[in-house]
């Protein structure tokens, strides 16, 4: 059912999502005088707030973009202009959670398959974390590299764009920094929103969890060794693309767990230096650090135990991966795999990947625990990179190994399925809450402009 929650509408003909760029979606919106909308996936009904939306994005090229979503909502910031929108999967066990991103994406067809597709991966990643919150996305549109409009005043009133669309959501979505993002910017938000995590220290926040993240992607290395019976990380050799901050602790780590040599490729020549002089004295003779060319592929020829992607994400490919000399991938990048295919070529080439889903999910553990308070040592940290814990990280991945094996599918298939299963149990303190939220955006008219408080204190 499609339901209009308001008549304005545009009698000009939108072309394919696939050829609609952010900045002519903005300008079509503006025409007709909306600068809110959204689509809604609540009570068996897609809502349309307006009908040049569904014109704009027809549901059959929306459905098509990976979209199974409760909502979706856009906004038009009033200080930069910028489109802006908040994606949210599915709420059965709390808020909406997920990282803002300040990203230029070429069509309005990668902007909502970005948003759709991270959003679905955090909520994953939160149930099987056993966290009582649900996926979600922010996106800011940036503009293209080169643009005078990408000037540190232009980000900042963005991100105060975006804090102010984040009060006006009424705490659906708790949004941190993301790719192209930073602590800097979430402290922006805060100053106009309470409805972020990810702050910096200094407002109360748990800032960059890469240290927990790291120890994260250990624990879920011992389960994959485990699993293929291959005993601890003492002896065996990794290869790790990407030295960067979770890097440098993945590397101090598995020297103290005892390997035998860790090679890393590292595009930043300063970045690399330093990491060799960090572990100079313990990784004599077992660690070498490449400085080399974002383009370079001589990390995938590396023989090894266990390949690390630790750089940026879609690195393994239908050409990367028959370079691969190795039985596990297991690293902190997002999307390391490129696609369906790339997944099958893994498993024919009897390569076990772990999912990104579980070994790099620290952070937003770290984030869903700031509202609670912080303190040293966290047991609410800890317990997910225990041995035993039901919903650790060495367990999960375990769970999700043998549920591929079980099932002859897909690590990431499996971590899939048990992840939407546990992402449909209740909140046990607050059923249905952010659901109802979302509702009341709805009926009350928001995307009229109409918003929880009757009058701006500050602007």
């Amino acid at each position: 059912m499609h339901n209009y929650c308001t008549k304005t509408d545009n009698p000009d003909k939108p072309a394919s999502i696939n050829q609609l760029s952010p900045v002519a979606f903005r300008d079509a919106l503006k025409k007709a005088n909306i600068d809110r909308c959204f689509i809604l996936n609540l009570d068996d009904r897609i809502d349309y707030s307006h009908q040049i939306l569904e014109k704009l994005i027809p549901l059959e090229q929306l459905k098509a973009l990976e979209y199974e979503h409760e909502a979706i909502f856009f906004e038009i910031g009033a200080r930069t202009n910028s489109l802006m929108a908040v994606f949210i999967w599915k709420t059965n066990r709390g808020q909406a959670s997920g990282g803002v991103d300040f990203k230029y994406q070429p069509n309005m067809a990668d902007f909502i398959q970005h948003g759709c597709r991270f959003s679905k991966t955090l909520g994953v990643k939160c149930a099987l974390a056993g966290l009582w919150s649900g996926g979600g996305k922010g996106i800011i549109a940036a503009p293209e590299e080169g643009s005078k409009s990408l000037a540190s005043e232009f980000r900042r009133k963005a991100f105060m764009d975006f804090g102010e669309f984040l009060t006006t959501l009424n705490g659906c979505f708790i949004a941190g920094y993301g790719v192209g993002g930073s602590v800097e910017d979430t402290d922006t938000m805060f100053s106009q929103t309470r409805y972020v995590s990810n702050l910096s220290p200094d407002y109360g926040g748990s800032s960059n969890s890469y240290h927990y993240t790291a120890l994260g992607v250990i624990k879920s290395m011992e389960a994959a060794l485990t699993f293929l019976n291959l005993g601890t990380l003492k002896g065996k050799t990794v290869a790790i693309q990407g030295a960067g901050r979770v890097g440098e602790v993945i590397i101090g780590e598995l020297l103290q767990k005892g390997v035998a040599n860790i090679t890393v490729s590292e595009t930043n020549s300063f970045r690399a230096e330093d990491v060799r002089q960090t572990f100079a004295e313990i990784g004599s003779g077992r660690l070498t650090i490449n400085k080399v060319d974002a383009v370079d592929t001589s990390i995938f020829c590396q023989p090894c135990d266990i390949f690390a992607p630790c750089a940026r994400g879609n690195t393994l490919d239908q050409y990367t991966i028959p370079m691969l000399d190795t039985k596990i991938i297991c690293g902190s990048s997002n999307f390391p795999v490129h696609s369906v295919d790339d997944l099958e070529l893994l498993k024919k080439n009897n390569i076990l990947y772990v999912t990104d889903v579980v070994p790099n999910r620290m952070g937003i553990v770290a984030n869903s625990l700031e509202m609670y308070g912080r303190m040293e040592d966290d047991p609410e940290l800890k317990k997910h990179l225990s041995y035993d814990w039901e919903h650790s990280i060495y367990r999960t991945t375990l769970r999700i190994l043998e549920a591929a094996a079980e099932h002859n599918i897909y690590p990431k298939a499996a971590a899939d399925m048990l992840g939407k299963k546990l992402s449909l149990e209740i909140n046990p303190w607050f059923p249905g809450r952010t659901q109802n939220i979302i509702r009341g955006l709805k009926s009350s008219g928001w995307n009229e402009g109409r918003d929880f408080w009757r009058e701006r204190w500050s602007y």
